[in-house]
């Protein structure tokens, strides 16, 4: 849920499990988690990974998002521990 001071994760029944910083851009939600974007990083769980202009997450299996960031695709591994960013193949748009 964005509110104004932030993004929060909620329950269905409207109860707050979690919030993020006030400058968090795309989110998503993963198993045991939240990945979001902040204007110059990727943050999954404590890791951060250095990357700017992401623009939105899609989930590609139970393992891996798409990140679309400054018009270049990425796949993003989300196991616990094997977190890797790898730039798919393609012509930038």
């Amino acid at each position: 849920m964005r509110r104004q001071n932030g993004d929060w994760i909620v329950k269905p029944d409207g109860s707050v499990v979690d919030s993020l910083p006030r400058s968090t851009g795309p989110v998503s939600l993963i198993p045991g988690g939240v990945v979001y974007a902040t204007r110059e990083e990727i943050v999954i769980r404590d890791l951060r990974i250095p990357l700017d202009r992401v623009t939105g997450f899609s989930q590609m299996s139970a393992a891996y998002l798409q990140v679309r960031a400054g018009g270049v695709d990425y796949a993003l591994r989300v196991e616990k521990g094997r977190e890797t960013l790898f730039q798919l193949p393609g012509v930038p748009q």
